[in-house]
């Protein structure tokens, strides 16, 4: 029975550790090195083209899903860098000073399929 309880605490710890609390994610550009690797953004219209079905992985350690296209909104989850993939169903749009799209971001951590609805930020997606 104390096998079992330890092994509980440690797969909760470690998804707890892995996936956090709920808070908001500290999401953010990658480091200066790896950051120069990332495709600027575009400028013109037509470099915003969403493919669809396209999926996207993600260049920052961290990516906010939010239920509006705004960082105060409510985060509906996080992708994660080299694990997630984000699925665009809308074009790009500019909202509240940024470029932002909808789609569903799939993933897979600790043992789990996972997904999560969203806008995220076009410039946390590798294009």
């Amino acid at each position: 029975m104390k096998n079992l309880r330890t092994l509980l605490f440690l797969v909760g710890s470690t998804a707890l550790w892995t996936v956090g609390c709920g808070g908001a994610p500290e999401e953010g550009p990658l480091d200066p090195e790896v950051q120069s690797q990332v495709e600027p953004q575009p400028q013109a219209d037509e470099g915003r083209t969403v493919h669809a079905q396209a999926g996207y992985s993600v260049c920052w350690p961290t990516l906010g899903v939010y239920g509006s296209p705004s960082t105060s909104g409510l985060t509906a989850g996080s992708l994660v860098h080299g694990r997630d993939t984000f699925y665009p169903s809308t074009q790009v749009f500019w909202s509240n000073g940024e470029y932002w799209v909808y789609g569903e971001g799939f993933g897979y951590a600790n043992g789990y399929d996972y997904y999560s609805r969203g806008y995220v930020r076009w410039a946390g997606l590798c294009h």
